[in-house]
């Protein structure tokens, strides 16, 4: 266990004191907030679950694919509205 926490603690240390970490965590919790904005309106009705389920499988995509550096925050920005508005 200990041989897994330092590495871990620096990985940690890196991603929140580099600009480029802490955009990336900025981008985790823009997703995270856009997929929870989506369940809400699953439970509140106004969302169909496949069409969550869809509209949450492109935003993730567009996470990754903003990770990998193929697209730009704000194309990222674009891809996680359909999810927030629903």
């Amino acid at each position: 266990m200990k041989r897994l926490f330092l590495p871990a603690l620096l990985l940690l240390v890196a991603c929140t004191t580099t600009q480029t970490g802490q955009i990336l965590l900025g981008a985790n919790a823009l997703y995270t907030a856009a997929s929870e904005a989506g369940e809400t309106a699953v439970k509140a009705g106004t969302l169909d679950k496949s069409k969550f389920k869809d509209l949450d499988n492109k935003a993730y995509a567009a996470l990754v694919a903003f990770r990998e550096g193929r697209i730009t925050i704000e194309q990222f920005r674009e891809a996680l509205k359909p999810l927030e508005t629903k």
